[in-house]
């Protein structure tokens, strides 16, 4: 028995570093494989005494310190674990196809003053990509489609597209990155429901990424965008340019845990001013983000991250308000056993209004979600949000507050998963959505009865 411990110990340390849960830690890129294999060759024949004994001690200070020693966790500049992805030829891929919404909608023009109901369903084909590039660089891919279909309302079907990909060459401590996205995406602007205006967003940017020690990481982007609404009134208030520069720092203070720090520079250059009765204001603003956190890596029983920070929306017109804000974000998952989760989001975030002579509006949410497997098979779930949707510094003239709250019950049947996350799984859930705004015609009540199926990874 001895020997064989001795013998899992010396393969583990020749195959690479263990991880917190004691697994294989992979080098993901190519280039890593090779100088590993190249370490490999070096050590032929080489086993003297004093080498043996250095490198038996090294191993026994990996095992016995698994649980003490910090986990190293996947960096920015790393190429994701290909054991992930299947092979196409070149591009190794994670396909998938989901079917969601398919039921009864008492509400589907979210509109209480003019109620349709329908059957519908939402088909959504997905494909993650990546593509390794020499030694060191590797591209990402993501593509989506949302087909939404409805079985009499057929003027309100819609198809969702996102294309996005990003591009990293790795050097050392640090690499360079280029990203590209477009979407276009049908939605009702959280301010007023009532109305299905489809956006597109083109995207495009880069930085520079820097790892000056095995502890830190820091991301800094610049971004160019462009936002346009086919909605007539809401194009006019909602077309615009933006350029966005970002600093996503990290530092990891124990284990897999890292505490976060993200800033946000925005200029946002509005195509249309802003009118009030006789007034015509421009309305370009610059926008700024301070937030801090932490982050819990995966692989422990708590998983996700929050943020918590100030936010502010400053006009460059004297005539327009500034806001200045608490804002943040949270999503935590803990899981309790292996048949409980138990899921914790939140968010507080400002965005630019739409309704009425309002500029800006603040909205606020706290949800809960709890699933729980009976068997390795069936399982049930819950969940809840409640928020508030706000208009400060604005004119507000109704004086409008939201009261918003929404539950879904369920359960669910998984069939397979495996451990690079492919899986067959169907649920079927009941839910209630409802406004209570001090803006009688903006009340809204929904109800919905729906089956979900998720098929690849």
């Amino acid at each position: 028995m001895l020997e064989e411990v001795d013998l899992g110990v010396e393969c583990a340390c020749a195959a690479g570093p263990l991880d917190a849960a004691g697994q294989i830690s992979r080098p993901p890129a190519r280039s890593r494989l090779r100088r590993r294999a190249a370490l490999d060759r070096s050590e032929v024949g080489s086993y003297t005494p004093g080498g043996v004994i250095r490198k038996s001690i090294a191993c026994l200070a990996v095992v016995l310190g698994l649980q003490l020693a910090p986990a190293l966790a996947q960096s920015k500049l790393d190429a994701p674990p290909l054991e992930q992805y299947l092979r196409w030829g070149p591009l190794r891929v994670r396909p998938g196809i989901e079917l969601s919404d398919v039921g009864y909608d008492d509400n589907i023009l979210a509109n209480d003053l003019n109620m349709v109901s329908d059957y519908g369903a939402t088909v959504s084909p997905k494909l993650q990509g990546l593509l390794l590039l020499g030694d060191q660089a590797f591209l990402e891919l993501t593509q989506r489609f949302d087909f939404r279909f409805w079985l009499e309302n057929t003027d309100q079907n819609f198809t969702n597209t996102l294309s996005s990909a990003r591009l990293i060459y790795p050097h050392r401590r640090m690499g360079f990155f280029a990203d590209l996205l477009f979407e276009r995406s049908n939605l009702r602007p959280t301010d007023l429901q009532q109305v299905l205006v489809e956006r597109k967003e083109k995207r495009v940017g880069g930085g520079v990424i820097f790892t000056p020690s095995w502890r830190t990481e820091i991301e800094l982007g610049q971004y160019f965008s462009e936002l346009d609404y086919d909605e007539e009134n809401i194009a006019f208030r909602q077309d615009r340019d933006e350029r966005t520069t970002r600093l996503d720092t990290s530092y990891r203070v124990f284990g897999r845990s890292r505490i976060l720090f993200d800033a946000l520079y925005r200029k946002i250059d509005f195509r249309n001013p802003f009118v009030v009765e006789d007034l015509v204001i421009p309305r370009d603003t610059v926008e700024q983000q301070l937030l801090g956190g932490l982050a819990f890596g995966e692989g422990g029983r708590l998983t996700g991250a929050f943020r918590v920070g100030w936010g502010t929306i400053d006009a460059e017109d004297e005539l327009l308000e500034d806001l200045s804000e608490l804002i943040g974000d949270l999503e935590l998952v803990l899981r309790a056993g292996s048949r409980t989760k138990l899921q914790l989001t939140g968010r507080r975030l400002p965005g630019f209004a739409v309704f009425g002579a309002n500029a800006y509006y603040l909205e606020t949410t706290v949800g809960l979600r709890a699933v729980r497997y009976l068997s390795r098979l069936w399982g049930v779930e819950a969940g809840g949000s409640v928020g508030r949707l706000t208009f400060p510094a604005s004119i507000n003239l109704l004086g409008r507050e939201d009261d918003i709250t929404r539950w879904e019950v369920g359960a669910r049947l998984r069939l397979a998963e495996n451990a690079i996350g492919r899986k067959v799984e169907y649920s079927i859930r009941v839910g209630r959505y409802r406004r209570d705004s001090t803006v009688d015609f903006q009340n809204l009540s929904r109800n919905t009865v729906g089956f979900d199926a998720v098929v690849g990874f």
